[in-house]
């Protein structure tokens, strides 16, 4: 590997600081729930808006911002890669599926209660209801169901299982009896429903208690002294500790790279995001910042390296982006600065961004703006 001097870093740095500055929004949609869907190839994001029953989709393309077809109440959506289209969740219990060729197709799964969680992958389509406190996996080809279960834990009208990376597997919460009761991640098989393995795994405040890697997945755990990092491999389906002494105050958030490379832990009450390289027989840690908080992720597009974000340096507001390699600052974005970022996630391999911002109105209540940032080619 070609090994830069600090000052051929420095400018490549400062270029590169230029480029992200320089970045344009080409779409937005203020309004909507707080759970935003991506498709596979980060060409597009959607989100719900609740009050008119439908989906908004983005496109990182070419900035379309377009709704989705109207049914008796729109609760949740998933995307397919490459402008293929969307399958629905609606408030009836049952699942649509919306090709961009080809015929629409309707099938009932939980009647009565809305499905308010989708996620698509291998021919799959997992699905589950917080209503019903119900999940369960359907075939995307025929749309007959491969298995349901009890998935008791979850936030309101958010995703309760999740399908991997590959989509051989997928994961719920669920309660253990054995120990308390405390939180564990479930793991099976997508295909027949069939349990395989078990994580510890505790509570987050922002909904990203897991994260997967190609083919494993990390969960914080807290223990008797202290919280513990872990990996459950989906290989060979067996737990490791990453790092046994995990920063944990009272939430963890795991936010994993694209490449899956490296992992971003924070805690709202934790100073500082912690940054994570996962390599081979260990995992070395940096600490970002003062006082930020964890959000994601750029791909690493032509940039040289995936780049590491959180909220901004003291003031936890805008983006702050950070270098993978040296663990330094590289810029805070100008066109956020000010702004309250709760969520972001790459697209088009780095070349454009999803933000989400949050603001108050009068009465309190929290309106959610999703909007795509493009980079100069």
């Amino acid at each position: 590997m070609l090994l830069l001097s600090s000052a051929a870093y420095g400018q490549e740095s400062a270029s590169l600081a230029r480029r992200l500055a320089a970045g344009r929004k080409v779409a937005a949609f203020a309004g909507g729930s707080k759970f935003v869907a991506t498709a596979s190839d980060g060409s597009a994001v959607a989100v719900v808006d609740r009050k008119r029953g439908v989906a908004v989709i983005l496109s990182a393309e070419d900035g379309a911002v377009n709704e989705s077809r109207r049914f008796k109440g729109v609760s949740s959506i998933a995307l397919l890669p490459n402008g293929r289209g969307y399958w629905l969740g609606l408030d009836d219990g049952s699942l649509v599926h919306v090709p961009t060729r080809g015929d629409m197709r309707s099938f009932e799964v939980v009647p009565g209660k809305r499905i308010d969680g989708l996620s698509l992958g291998g021919g799959h389509v997992a699905w589950s209801s917080s209503a019903a406190d119900r999940g369960g996996v359907v075939d995307a080809r025929s749309g007959k169901e491969r298995f349901a279960t009890d998935a008791p834990f979850g936030g309101y009208r958010q995703p309760r299982m999740f399908l991997s990376r590959d989509a051989r597997h997928v994961v719920h919460y669920a309660r253990d009896s054995k120990s308390g009761g405390r939180r564990l991640l479930l793991v099976r098989d997508a295909v027949t429903g069939k349990q395989l393995a078990s994580a510890n795994s505790y509570v987050s405040h922002r909904d990203r208690s897991h994260a997967f890697g190609l083919d494993g997945v990390f969960t914080a755990a807290r223990k008797t002294k202290g919280w513990h990092l872990h990996r459950l491999d989906l290989v060979d389906l067996q737990n490791h500790v990453i790092d046994d002494d995990l920063r944990g105050k009272h939430f963890v958030d795991l936010s994993m790279s694209p490449s899956a490379h490296y992992l971003l832990e924070g805690d709202f009450e934790d100073k500082g995001a912690m940054l994570y390289h996962l390599a081979d027989g260990g995992a070395h840690r940096s600490l970002l910042g003062d006082k930020v908080m964890a959000l994601g992720f750029l791909g690493a597009a032509d940039y040289g390296e995936e780049l590491a974000l959180t909220t901004g340096e003291v003031s936890r507001k805008g983006i702050t982006v950070w270098s993978t390699k040296t663990s330094k600052k590289i810029i805070e974005l100008p066109f956020v600065r000010g702004e309250r970022v709760s969520q972001v996630g790459s697209m088009l391999g780095g070349k454009a961004l999803w933000l989400q911002r949050t603001a108050a109105k009068k009465d309190r209540s929290i309106v959610y703006h999703l909007e795509i940032v493009q980079f100069a080619r």
